[in-house]
């Protein structure tokens, strides 16, 4: 069986308020969806990388999107 795909996200908080539980919620996510890996988590940065299988990805942003931004990470290009 061929590995799932699975696309890389980034995750921020909407409100600097949320930024204290970026950590908790990208692993609360992580809990409830085995399939969601966690690249990073940069509390420093407020910011987490997932790469999120494309089945997925309307749960885990419904999931999130009260409180955190979920915008696919994208190449730089150079």
């Amino acid at each position: 069986m061929s590995e799932e795909l699975r696309r890389s996200y980034l995750i921020s908080p909407k409100s600097p308020e949320r930024a204290r539980d970026l950590t908790e919620a990208v692993n609360r996510i992580g809990r409830k969806f085995p399939d969601v890996k966690i690249v990073k988590i940069s509390e420093k940065e407020s910011l987490a990388v997932l790469a999120i299988p494309d089945r997925l990805l309307p749960s885990v942003k419904s999931a999130l999107a009260d409180e955190y931004f979920v915008e696919q990470n994208r190449p730089l290009g150079y």
